[in-house]
């Protein structure tokens, strides 16, 4: 074969491994907002966790959370409608022993926060982290070679939602 074949060969193979690095790295997750859970009543909390996410240049949204106590406990449908059935309110059928209405409150205010990001007109790839406000962020969390970044490596292209499992300030793990 003539030597320009192998050049033309040479240069579609580079440009082959160039364009499946490029499209390996932008599908990479990443997080492009943070979402901030946090109760009316807790505005101390918000405000030192606003301030922890300066330096990363994205903005910190808070979220109203739910106050699971001012729920109406006792107002099926209502609940129903927001999915929290009997199984959620009960420790146990057996006991009929109520749950901690503060979960229930957690649980609608991570509800209420993922429908509304499902509503958002973003790319598949774009990210959302929520968190909670009793979180103390790790100062590497969304550095470039932090905590994120190294945990990112494990999560599947094709996931919609990751749970990272924040276990003190030096850790970082991908749970599901």
């Amino acid at each position: 074969m003539p030597r320009i074949y192998y050049t033309y060969l040479t240069i579609f193979i580079l440009v082959f491994i160039l364009l499946n690095i490029y499209y390996t790295m932008s599908r990479r997750p990443q997080i492009n907002t943070i979402h901030v859970i946090n109760l009316d009543k807790d505005k101390e909390r918000w405000e030192n966790l606003e301030h922890s996410f300066e330096a990363y240049n994205i903005p910190a949204q808070r979220w109203p959370a739910v106050y699971g106590k001012n729920l109406p406990y006792l107002d099926k449908t209502f609940l129903n409608d927001y999915g929290v059935g009997e199984t959620m309110i009960l420790e146990s059928r057996k006991s009929k022993k109520s749950r901690n209405l503060g979960e229930v409150g957690c649980y609608l205010s991570h509800r209420n926060l993922l429908e509304n990001l499902s509503e958002m007109n973003v790319p598949d790839y774009y990210g959302h982290l929520i968190l909670e406000d009793d979180l103390i962020v790790p100062k590497d969390l969304l550095d470039s070679n932090g905590q994120f970044s190294l945990a990112a490596h494990d999560i599947p292209y094709n996931w919609d939602i990751v749970y990272l499992y924040l276990g003190g300030p030096e850790t970082v793990e991908v749970v599901a």
